[in-house]
């Protein structure tokens, strides 16, 4: 029998969506604006609903063939305070 095995992911939030951030009827995310307030420099964010990857993580994805994904680009806004720190 094969077993497969589970992992939970917990990825950093590092702000929130933007106000320009536009959802479907199905409440699903047409467009992300993502306010960055910090950063630890993690791959992979999460802005419920929405996942943020780097452009590397983004690249080994379509290259690995897995399914159950899609990748957009986003609108990005810095913080002034990550900026100046």
């Amino acid at each position: 029998m094969f077993k497969m095995k589970l992992y939970m992911l917990e990825p950093e939030v590092a702000g929130e969506l933007g106000e320009k951030t536009l959802f479907n009827n199905d409440n699903s995310v047409s467009h992300l604006h993502y306010e960055f307030h910090g950063w630890l420099g993690d791959d992979l964010l999460e802005s419920t609903p929405c996942y943020i990857v780097s452009e590397l993580l983004g690249q080994s994805l379509i290259m690995s063939n897995v399914t159950g994904f899609h990748l957009e680009k986003y609108i990005q806004i810095e913080n002034y305070q990550l900026l100046s720190g």
